[in-house]
């Protein structure tokens, strides 16, 4: 993502939400985000990718 669109993204939400929401929607993206990652690699334990990523990232 590039400067410019992360500044358009920004201005956006202190328009729609209001400087005094900000924190409080950034902690909940937080949140949601390292649950997503956390989701993410206990799958790809289970199904076995973790294997396959680490023989990947070996030959790099």
């Amino acid at each position: 993502m590039s400067s410019s669109e992360l500044t358009v993204i920004i201005v956006a939400v202190l328009l729609l939400f209001g400087g005094k929401r900000l924190p409080e929607i950034l902690r909940t993206w937080v949140k949601i985000t390292r649950e997503l990652r956390r989701n993410y690699t206990h799958l790809k334990r289970q199904i076995g990718l973790d294997d396959i990523d680490d023989i990947v990232n070996r030959k790099r």
